[in-house]
């Protein structure tokens, strides 16, 4: 991703020249990043809205839309979720398992949709199909789809469409979505 013509290397390259990034994450088939600016950029494939324009597909980075300022973006499958600034959650993208966090299942979404909580959060981690997020006190709150539990609710709860605090006592230094789980790190590193 990034370049204009198709190639194979075997050497690391450059993936965005011009373009300088304070962090980069990955979905399938498509990469984002913020810049020291706090713009978020995305490029690859964009089909279900990833990328946060409009575009089906960039091979070059394309700001996101909506003005916002990010501290931090995550991609999922074919989703991406970010911090704002204002350490709010935003995403867009696919939204088959409600993984937008905005109370609506169903569709995708080509510029950032607020995450419907008056939660503020630090970081934000993406699943294949589910987010989480740590709010600014060390809760951890997760959203879309995944295994009973998997979305921080006592099981029986395999999705939310809305951020659900993740039941327990601890408060979390960090978190890390993978596939459909989530792990953290607890404050007192268990």
């Amino acid at each position: 991703p990034g370049r204009s013509r198709t190639s194979t290397n075997t050497l690391p390259t450059p993936a965005a020249p011009g373009h300088a990034f304070a962090a980069l994450t990955g979905g399938t088939r498509f990469t984002c990043g913020v810049t020291p600016q706090w713009v978020a950029l995305c490029w690859g494939a964009g089909n279900s809205g990833q990328l946060g324009v409009q575009q089906l597909s960039s091979t070059v980075p394309v700001g996101v839309q909506g003005g916002l300022r990010f501290k931090q973006v995550s991609a999922g499958d074919v989703f991406t979720c970010g911090i704002s600034t204002g350490a709010r959650a935003w995403c867009w993208g696919d939204n088959s398992y409600g993984q937008h966090g905005a109370g609506i299942p169903g569709g995708l979404a080509r510029s950032p949709v607020a995450v419907l909580t008056t939660e503020r959060f630090r970081v934000i981690t993406s699943g294949t199909t589910h987010a989480c997020a740590l709010a600014l006190d060390g809760r951890a709150f997760c959203w879309g789809s995944g295994p009973p539990g998997g979305v921080g609710g006592p099981p029986p709860i395999p999705a939310s469409t809305t951020p659900l605090a993740v039941q327990t006592s601890l408060r979390f230094r960090s978190l890390r979505a993978q596939g459909v789980t989530t792990c953290g790190r607890a404050m007192d590193d268990r």
